[in-house]
């Protein structure tokens, strides 16, 4: 800390609250006082962590804040102490915002499943919470690749799938976690093959999902000459764009559709739309990702972002600016995915597991506070490899799932080759073909009787629209 910020500090301090709390966060925000901050954790911060910051479970940003400048804080708060605090208090925001009734927060006592009830507040919960919401470029001082420090060596286990993530060795290093606005907008523009260039209609409407995280995410040195390339055949070779329309009702949502649609029309010679129950598919020709409009009532961003399963996919981007959550701000500074029993009742086995498994080949960490290799067994390992290779499925008789099929997967190099979860999915099992050897004709042929094969061709839960385009908008 300079002497000229120190004295600042001491000017300020017992006079004016609010202009000590501004200094104090500014202090925070900046990484290069992480070293200096340090040394004046007692005298300035200590009391503040101590008496407020660390017992008011909705001051989730400060939390952050303190958790990553101190290693004082870390040593006696927990990792996931913290994404305990942040889940409460995301629960708490998306209640609020739809009004609904939760009950108090009631703690889990040893393996005690993890009933709707432990989804509660924490209490006494305040009459207005922060906003969830991070705007990623003002606020970029504080994307930080954190080093690995020993304590978290001891107490944090990991597991990864590929390529283990990069994190700096030492705080000598700095390195930003998320790619500023100018590589964020290049990447962007190369993954989307440039769909979005000319769009201009981004009001109530936000991309996020696969797309903005790898947008997001530096690419590897090796691939920075062809970044395209990188995506299309090696790291998101089968992913889509995903849309989230919000703050709108029925009829805005519809308009914001033909929107969108007439748009990709001007700009490509063929538009196929793809409908099923719960989403609207706009399908061009390869390069060309499919966009895919999820089908939802959401009042804002923050209730889009509050609700993935993965911390490192609450990131959207508006057109303008690329927004974010706390939980994400942790996944990508840590570059962690925490394992979540909340997050795994929104998706269940096994779709949970075989996102966790992609993300992380994309460049996280696995972790879970369960995960404790010296009370983990070698035959309960072993037994579920045996089984994982008899069937080479996770669905059916194998019945290996959660924490256990991760680590066979980690463990194994065998598993995780012939395993399917471990593998991308094929065009058979997502019913949309997309690639090289596609083309727009393709998915008109082979899309429709392999979606309603799959789903049970009788109910017609899926249909192609390619005739009349707007009849998606009232089925």
């Amino acid at each position: 800390m300079s002497n000229s910020l120190e004295s600042t500090y001491f000017s300020i301090s017992g006079e004016i609250p609010s202009l000590l709390h501004m200094c104090r966060i500014a202090l925070l925000q900046n990484p290069y006082f992480r070293k200096d901050l340090n040394e004046y954790y007692e005298p300035y911060f200590k009391d503040h962590w101590e008496n407020y910051v660390s017992k008011n479970p909705y001051e989730i940003n400060q939390m952050v804040l303190y958790y990553s400048a101190f290693p004082q804080v870390r040593e006696t708060f927990s990792f996931f102490q913290l994404f305990k605090f942040i889940e409460n208090f995301e629960v708490a925001y998306l209640a609020k915002s739809k009004e609904k009734e939760v009950e108090p927060f009631v703690p889990l006592n040893g393996d005690e499943p993890y009933e709707d009830k432990h989804l509660g507040f924490f209490e006494p919960k305040p009459e207005v919470l922060e906003t969830p919401l991070i705007n990623v470029w003002k606020e970029y001082s504080t994307f930080v690749l954190e080093p690995f420090t020993k304590l978290e060596k001891d107490t944090i286990n990991k597991v990864h799938f590929v390529d283990e993530p990069f994190r700096p060795k030492s705080d000598s290093c700095f390195y930003h976690s998320i790619n500023d606005k100018q590589q964020f907008l290049k990447q962007f523009h190369l993954f989307t093959n440039n769909q979005f260039q000319k769009f201009t209609s981004w009001n109530n409407m936000v991309i996020i999902g696969g797309a903005i995280v790898a947008s997001a995410m530096p690419v590897p040195p090796r691939y920075s000459n062809d970044i395209q390339k990188y995506y299309n055949e090696i790291s998101h070779p089968d992913s889509d764009i995903d849309i989230y329309i919000y703050g709108l009702d029925e009829t805005g949502f519809k308009k914001k559709l033909k929107e969108i649609y007439a748009y990709l029309q001007s700009i490509h010679p063929k538009v196929i739309v793809v409908s099923t129950p719960f989403t609207v598919t706009l399908c061009t020709q390869y390069p060309n990702r499919h966009i895919q409009i999820v089908i939802g009532k959401w009042k804002s961003i923050a209730e889009v972002l509050l609700e993935p399963d993965i911390d490192c996919t609450c990131i959207a981007f508006d057109g303008k600016n690329l927004w974010t959550t706390q939980r994400a701000r942790l996944s990508y500074n840590w570059r962690v995915i925490n394992c979540s029993p909340r997050a795994y009742r929104l998706r269940q086995f096994p779709e949970y597991e075989s996102r966790l498994i992609k993300y992380s080949r994309r460049g996280f960490y696995l972790i879970d506070k369960l995960l404790d290799w010296k009370n983990i067994s070698t035959e309960y390992l072993t037994t579920g490899k045996v089984r994982l290779l008899e069937h080479k499925v996770v669905r059916g008789r194998s019945y290996i799932n959660g924490l256990r099929l991760i680590l066979c997967g980690y463990k194994y190099p065998e598993v995780f080759k012939q395993v399917d979860i471990f593998k991308p999915p094929t065009w058979k099992k997502t019913g949309l073909v997309y690639g090289p050897k596609w083309n727009i004709y393709s998915i008109i042929h082979l899309t429709e009787p392999v979606l309603n094969l799959l789903q049970n061709r009788a109910s017609r839960r899926f249909s192609i629209v390619y005739s009349h385009p707007f009849c998606i908008l009232v089925l």
